[in-house]
């Protein structure tokens, strides 16, 4: 059985510049459901499956060189299945903007951005959304 790694609070890591939206009360990992929960301040719960998240990492590496670097993370990959069962063994505060996950397989490099990772799940939810 795996253990739920939980990370709160983190107000520390927004930025009083960023919209309410960006600000993050709580993250939570879970690896047997295999989710990474982040509550965010206006009390919008983002449910990301790990192996999604890992592959929209912004990385240079995972994004194809530099010339793709500044590309919003395609919300398509949140629905798609996940393929493999992922760990992530940290998650650490980059600055005031950004957390920086530890991975199972040794991978660290991605930045990934409040308002980046807010933006993918905001896309998401639209995408399921019925018209």
């Amino acid at each position: 059985m795996h253990k739920t790694l939980t990370y709160r609070p983190i107000h520390d890591f927004s930025c009083h510049l960023m919209s309410m939206n960006t600000h993050i009360q709580s993250i939570s990992v879970d690896h047997d459901r295999q989710y990474v929960t982040i509550t965010w301040a206006d009390n919008v719960v983002s449910d990301f499956n790990m192996d999604a998240l890992r592959r929209v990492c912004p990385c240079v590496f995972c994004r194809g060189g530099h010339e793709f670097m500044g590309k919003k993370m395609d919300p398509q990959e949140l629905l798609r299945p996940p393929k493999r069962t992922m760990k992530i063994t940290q998650i650490k505060p980059v600055g005031t903007y950004a957390l920086q996950f530890f991975w199972g397989d040794g991978h660290n490099s991605g930045l990934y951005q409040f308002t980046a990772l807010r933006q993918l799940w905001d896309e998401y939810i639209e995408l399921m959304t019925p018209r």
